[in-house]
């Protein structure tokens, strides 16, 4: 295994385009790298205490203008006794986690570096990238001084439908894929969604990681052999 000096490794791209298979592989093959999944941030602070009071009005009542209730919602066993679970097919999604994911990455990847780490973040979306929150996240104060490094993905429509198919019967990647399991309503959101290189990558450095027909160890071995080297962005 290697072990690098502190540096910060970003990753972005298309659905199913392998992503997060990748990442963790690269994880793997350095001593001192830890990975920074935006999932499993997400899932845990769609989490509400079912909470009532004087100040506080029902959960309910709070999102009744949203589409939380009656399918998006479940109530869970934690270890703080029980909670509403809310799935992220909803505006309270885009209110209470879908950005802030990012900002709890960015803190925990730059006491990370601090300590001597090296930080993979999983993932930018195409939104974050044509509206320039992904620029603007790589530059940010917390990294300033760090070498930083972007991994886009993409893989071929044929190939990427393939592998959203398998999603079927994972929960929480299934969330991810809705509306994507047929082939016609799977081109119509990859045409909308997920274009191959966006825009806003025109603006960016980055290494670009076809992985339609390479193996997870050759991805993982191009990408760790990027991320050895020098950094675009010093």
């Amino acid at each position: 295994m290697k072990i690098l000096e502190p540096r910060i490794v970003f990753s972005s791209g298309m659905i199913a385009a392998g992503k997060s298979t990748t990442c963790r592989g690269l994880v793997r093959e350095i001593a001192n790298a830890f990975y920074l999944d935006r999932d499993d941030m997400i899932f845990p602070l769609l989490h509400v205490a079912p909470t009532v009071s004087k100040e506080l009005p029902p959960f309910e009542e709070y999102v009744k203008n949203d589409n939380v209730f009656p399918d998006n919602a479940r109530m869970v066993d934690t270890p703080f006794g029980e909670m509403i679970q809310i799935y992220p097919a909803n505006h309270y999604h885009r209110r209470h986690s879908r950005d802030q994911v990012y900002l709890i990455q960015a803190r925990l990847a730059s006491r990370g570096l601090d300590l001597g780490k090296v930080p993979v973040l999983d993932c930018f979306l195409m939104r974050q990238i044509d509206d320039g929150s992904l620029g603007r996240f790589i530059e940010q104060p917390l990294f300033r001084g760090y070498l930083k490094y972007l991994i886009h993905f993409v893989v071929s429509p044929e190939a990427c439908f393939e592998r959203i198919k398998a999603r079927k019967g994972d929960k929480e990647a299934e969330e991810r894929s809705r509306g994507m399991f047929e082939i016609e309503s799977f081109k119509k959101t990859l045409s909308e969604k997920h274009e191959r290189i966006p825009r806003g990558l025109k603006d960016l450095k980055y290494l670009l990681m076809d992985t339609t027909d390479k193996s997870t160890e050759k991805c993982v071995s191009e990408c760790l052999s990027y991320i050895s080297g020098p950094s675009p962005y010093m």
